[in-house]
């Protein structure tokens, strides 16, 4: 089950738990279309995004990482 406070990454895309966002597959079983599992970003993802990039957001934009 997916945690619906998470920001995960989905191959290529940062994606949160719910289905409009996730997709029915990754919400259902963690992986998407492709068979890639979800992986929870973490503090070093955080910590190696570079400055220049927008913050890290889920693709609905319900969540979303600012750094301090």
């Amino acid at each position: 089950m997916l945690d619906p406070d998470t920001i995960y990454l989905a191959h290529d895309r940062f994606v949160c738990a719910a289905v409009q966002c996730c997709g029915f597959t990754a919400a259902s079983s963690g992986r998407t279309l492709g068979g890639v599992p979800l992986r929870p970003i973490e503090p070093g993802d955080i910590a190696a995004w570079p400055d220049d990039l927008p913050p890290i957001a889920c693709q609905c934009g319900r969540l979303w990482v600012l750094r301090a």
